[in-house]
């Protein structure tokens, strides 16, 4: 943003209708202009961010209010987009195409250099003491403790995995769908044959009994009972599925469980209580692969220790689970977390859920008594050598508690994409800093509320705030909320970010201990400025920092605050 365009923008504010200038405000577009060259190349979601935040915002919270409206009578979802009836015969030709096409890639020098990746193939300590699996801004930071040698290999490797071909995100999608309705239609009619081969893919049928597996054949059905799998993660092109169709199963292991790397795993359990348990890179955890897992019923546990929960790295995964109050449980890296080229989601479409991230992993660089999670819907990339990915977690309905430390719920770092979406329920989310929808060091942070009575409790850098270049957007919809946090919040623009808050209807308590650095704040930076925004729209609201109830407030230059009360 230029001076002289935030200035004229003000005098308009000042001297027309406020209400209408401030509502028309906040549909258009900013242009925050950021200068790229190819080699961070951002993808689809972070590039319109960048070019245009505020209808790129809009535009999700449209396809967000769409979904709560589609899948209210919770039998519409993201699995039914596609009206498909595929055959068994289908389904198999389609796991051989994928099987085929895997085959074809060489990525025998990516294969033979894992260990410069996976933090299962080190030593804890080691881990813990050269923290360089997946570097973030405390990794570059912190050089005494940042081996030069990893880091090239790492981005060499990266380099050589981003120009292998894999499936598009569509067509993985696709066959998520098709392998749901496959199971649907196994579930009405009950496979009986045991062990056999279709189109060269090894297939096996369980019991109705209490089964135990350690090995996996390209297709196992599994037709009841309460199994045990011992489940390690797909390698170097590999493809397994799993389809449970009943029982209250549990899913464990010491190797990477129900992880991908260089491969491909599917997991469908369509009914039972069921726990998924793992311990560094496990529970749908990809590197260079795919790795889903569908959850169509009962009250699960989801537990993990770092890169767990639905997490990427130049590869796609997913969790859906369509019902059930459900706990997620993990340490850092997590709970829809991608990193370069990743794309991770995790959808959960009903039931009261808990989502918790504590990590061991000490903030050494801000707060020794707080730690690293980079979860909930965050992602990361390598700064500065390469672009992060895509992070969405979306909780359809239910009344759900959120709980992370320094980065997470909605946010995003370096030419990433974070986003955090509560369809529906009364919901309380606690973090530290860097989260609840913000952006920092070129990427955007995203984060709505759609209905509830919430309770948001943060320090800083949070509730809709843009850092370095970056764009933080928070907006709760409905219900009568609670807001807590210390400062560079509420619609806060550092270091030339925008950072944009939203709250449209509800009677409202504002908890802030610095207002002059929140509330609608930009400060002044380089040759240009930053952009705060606050936007309450209705509601007896109460603050407790005194002369902000029902007040329209230009601040520091660059930053608009407005309380519309009850007009």
């Amino acid at each position: 943003m230029k001076k002289y365009l935030i200035i004229l923008m003000f005098f308009s504010l000042l001297f027309s209708d406020i209400k209408e200038q401030m509502f028309e405000f906040a549909g258009t577009d900013i242009n925050i202009n950021i200068p790229i060259n190819n080699q961070y190349k951002c993808d689809k979601l972070t590039r319109s961010f960048f070019d245009r935040p505020m209808a790129t915002a809009d535009s999700l919270n449209k396809k967000f209010f769409s979904l709560k409206e589609k899948t209210a009578d919770n039998k519409a979802s993201f699995l039914n987009c596609w009206n498909i009836e595929p055959s068994a015969e289908d389904i198999f030709i389609s796991i051989k195409k994928r099987i085929d096409f895997m085959k074809k890639r060489d990525l025998k020098e990516v294969s033979e250099n894992l260990d410069w990746f996976l933090p299962n193939l080190r030593p804890k300590v080691e881990i813990i003491e050269n923290p360089v699996i997946f570097p973030d801004s405390v990794n570059l930071a912190n050089s005494r403790r940042y081996r030069i040698a990893e880091e090239k290999k790492q981005i060499e490797m990266l380099k050589k995995l981003s120009e292998t071909e894999i499936f598009s995100e569509e067509e993985t999608e696709q066959f998520i769908a098709d392998l749901h309705k496959f199971a649907l239609q196994l579930k009405e009619n009950l496979p009986t044959e045991l062990n056999f081969k279709k189109n060269y893919l090894k297939i096996a049928i369980g019991s109705p009994g209490n089964d135990e597996y350690d090995v996996l054949p390209d297709l196992l059905i599994e037709t009841g009972g309460n199994d045990i799998y011992y489940a390690p993660k797909a390698s170097e092109n590999e493809l397994k599925i799993i389809i449970d169709l009943d029982g209250d199963d549990f899913y464990t292991g010491k190797d990477s469980v129900l992880s991908a790397v260089l491969g491909e795993i599917f997991v469908l359990d369509m009914a039972g209580d069921d726990r998924y348990f793992g311990e560094d890179f496990s529970v749908a955890s990809v590197f260079g692969g795919t790795a889903v897992i569908l959850d169509e019923d009962g009250n699960d546990i989801y537990k993990a220790c770092d890169f767990g929960i639905s997490s990427s790295k130049r590869g796609f995964s997913a969790i859906i689970d369509r019902n059930g109050d459900d706990f997620y449980n993990a340490q850092s890296y997590c709970q829809a977390f991608a990193s370069c080229d990743g794309t991770s989601y995790l959808l959960d479409e009903n039931g009261n859920d808990i989502y918790n991230a504590s990590s061991p992993h000490e903030d050494i660089i801000r707060y020794e008594d707080h730690q690293l999670t980079m979860a909930q819907g965050f992602s990361i990339g390598e700064r500065p050598f390469r672009k992060g990915g895509t992070a969405m977690l979306i909780d359809f309905s239910g009344n759900d508690v959120y709980r992370c430390d320094v980065f997470g719920q909605g946010a995003a770092y370096w030419l990433s994409s974070g986003v955090l979406a509560d369809l529906d329920g009364n919901d309380l989310y606690s973090a530290m800093q860097y989260c609840q929808g913000a952006g920092v060091h070129l990427a955007n942070g995203y984060f709505l509320d759609i209905s509830g009575d919430d309770n948001y409790v943060s320090h800083s850098v949070s509730l809709g705030c843009g850092h370095d270049l970056s764009f933080g957007y928070f907006c709760d919809a409905n219900g009568s909320d609670e807001y807590s946090a210390d400062v560079l919040a509420f619609g806060a623009g550092n270091a030339n970010g925008f950072g944009f808050f939203e709250d449209k209807n509800g009677d409202d308590l504002y908890a802030i201990r610095k207002a002059s650095r929140s509330l609608g704040y930009g400060n002044s930076r380089r040759e240009y400025g930053s952009l705060g925004i606050f936007l309450d729209h209705a509601g007896k609201d109460h603050f407790t920092y005194p002369g902000f109830k029902n007040k329209l407030k230009i601040k520091s230059r660059n930053g608009v605050f407005r309380d519309f009360g009850d007009e």
